[in-house]
């Protein structure tokens, strides 16, 4: 491993969690994982049945084992990015192990933008738009960084923290874009 110093200072960084972007799903995860906890209690300690129609508690046990790890993995799920002087690195964990890392050699331009995530995309996660050949990693929000590489390929990183992000890319090697007059 490379010490923080060899890589150079990091200009900006931000983690994004999938499950705390929306708080009703996280509370909908959380409210099933306790319901099928209360009815394997019930049925098993208390000895009653969990509704009129009752489920067996070998299903109930799988219905809390089947959310839980739903519930895990969305809550793992993470956007992590990483601004260098000469370089970012990106990853959606747990989906990309490693990061992804893009040098200002590989970068044509880019641009710190909003965009809708519904239309150009279809929502939020890792996403492709067919027409544009725009890849997408994003979390929540409509606001990203869009990475336009020699070969012509896009990417939109979502992010929270867009002047943040705007002013550590001005101080990078990256040649930032400036927005239209219809883009702003």
């Amino acid at each position: 491993m490379r010490s923080e110093v060899a890589e150079g200072k990091t200009l900006f960084s931000e983690s994004q969690n999938f499950l705390m972007a929306f708080p009703l799903l996280a509370i909908a995860m959380l409210f099933l994982n306790l319901l099928f906890l209360y009815g394997i209690i019930q049925q098993e300690i208390f000895e009653r049945p969990f509704g009129d129609q009752s489920i067996s508690t070998t299903g109930l046990i799988f219905l809390l084992v089947f959310t839980f790890i739903i519930t895990a993995f969305l809550y793992s799920l993470r956007l992590e990015m990483y601004l260098k002087k000469d370089r970012i690195r990106v990853r959606f964990f747990p989906v990309h192990r490693t990061f992804y890392e893009f040098t200002t050699d590989q970068v044509e331009h880019c641009s710190v933008k909003k965009y809708k995530p519904m239309r150009e995309f279809g929502g939020w996660g890792l996403r492709k738009n067919f027409r544009t050949s725009t890849k997408a990693w994003t979390v929540s929000g409509n606001t990203g960084l869009e990475l336009v590489f020699s070969e012509g390929h896009k990417l939109m990183i979502g992010t929270k923290k867009p002047v943040s992000l705007k002013n550590a890319i001005e101080q990078s090697d990256f040649p930032l874009q400036k927005p239209s007059e219809n883009e702003q």
